[in-house]
């Protein structure tokens, strides 16, 4: 993910057989962690950083703590992420 150039992709979810990775902005993270707990976390927080998980999950189960954490800012009033 370092190695991407400048405007690619702020958020990447990455599925593989062996874990579940994800890359982006902090409240996603925190979302994750959240709704997922056994996993990793860290970088470049509090703006943004990644998060894993040592197994591959669905990808409906993410979606689903993504989309709770951008229903929780369109309520606020704060743009999606």
């Amino acid at each position: 993910m370092d190695r991407l150039p400048p405007g690619s992709p702020a958020n990447v979810l990455i599925l593989s057989p062996e874990e579940t990775n994800f890359y982006g902005a902090a409240p996603l993270i925190q979302a994750l962690n959240h709704a997922i707990p056994g996993g990793w976390f860290g970088g470049a927080l509090p703006s943004q950083g990644f998060w894993g998980y040592p197994a591959p999950l669905d990808a409906t189960r993410i979606f689903a703590a993504l989309g709770k954490t951008n229903h929780e800012r369109f309520a606020k009033g704060d743009p999606p992420l």
